[in-house]
């Protein structure tokens, strides 16, 4: 990015898009900025490329996702039970990687269609429902 610009089309030296890196770097605000410089009609077509790995940038996101917050809740559930004190800190960074893919996963499935969505092989039935994992999680209560 020089100057507010980034070619979001250029692949880096590991095959994958700007969106792509955006989505590994957990960075929904460089995301957002991509995005918002894609025609509309064409951000879905974006979030569903694929990259040399054939992994979609949206695919990604979702495995993140459910990474993070798997993650955040056995840790949650180990200090519970073992009633340990825990560094707050690796807990906060936790939660602040989770809100920020959260925040990832809702600028890529706001990107889609329902027949896109629907027609994407979602990695959990909560993406394709429009949700994140704990949003998934805390109105269903029921484990990934």
């Amino acid at each position: 990015m020089d100057d507010g610009y980034a070619n979001k089309y250029l692949l880096d030296n590991n095959g994958e898009s700007p969106l792509t890196s955006a989505v590994r770097g957990c960075r929904p605000k460089v995301l957002a900025h991509l995005l918002s410089d894609i025609d509309p009609t064409s951000q879905a077509d974006q979030a569903l490329c694929t990259n040399d790995n054939d992994e979609a940038t949206l695919l990604l996101a979702e495995q993140d996702n459910l990474s993070l917050f798997s993650h955040c809740q056995r840790t949650n559930t180990t200090n519970n039970t073992t009633h340990t004190t825990t560094n707050n800190e690796v807990n906060d960074t936790a939660l602040d990687a989770l809100d920020r893919s959260n925040q990832i996963i809702q600028l890529l499935l706001n990107a889609l269609s329902k027949a896109q969505s629907s027609a994407f092989e979602h990695v959990h039935e909560c993406f394709a429902k429009g949700m994140n994992a704990a949003a998934w999680y805390e109105e269903n209560g029921t484990e990934q």
